[in-house]
């Protein structure tokens, strides 16, 4: 079975993913063959996310082990999406989709591309066990995960 899609739809489609592209770009710098792999991965979940919303950010369930391994590389992975990141929060809007406000040194707010989000929020469950209905705030200098309001 095939999706019939009205060409009007389809320029829609893909301006956003032009849009995408050329923001992308414009973060990131002009020659992709130096992106980071971390990069590419976020710009494959911005075209999907466009292509498909409303998908749903599912929780993770793993082992110890796994946790561990993705809580030592959480923060490589975040540097890459987010060079001089030093704490995140992480909120979910009314419909569930995650919100991510990522500030440096400063307490400067750095702008992410399209999809940076649900990329940290995929980062941080796979590394952290929590209460994702409560904002949490994650900081780079001790790679730890607190509600939001504890100290």
């Amino acid at each position: 079975m095939t999706t019939v899609m009205e060409p009007r739809l389809l320029d829609q489609l893909e301006d956003q993913l032009i849009a995408i592209e050329a923001a992308y770009l414009r973060h990131y710098g002009a020659d992709m063959g130096a992106w980071p792999a971390e990069v590419w991965y976020l710009l494959r979940a911005a075209r999907r996310d466009a292509c498909q919303p409303n998908l749903p950010l599912y929780s993770r369930r793993s082992s110890a082990h796994t946790r561990r391994h993705h809580l030592a590389r959480l923060p490589f992975r975040i540097d890459q999406v987010a060079p001089g990141a030093v704490s995140i929060l992480l909120t979910h809007q009314s419909d569930g989709t995650p919100q991510v406000l990522v500030r440096d040194e400063s307490g400067a707010r750095i702008n992410l591309p399209r999809g940076a989000s649900r990329y940290l929020a995929e980062r941080l469950r796979a590394a952290f066990t929590a209460d994702w209905s409560v904002p949490q705030t994650w900081r780079a200098d001790t790679n730890t995960l607190t509600a939001w309001g504890s100290r």
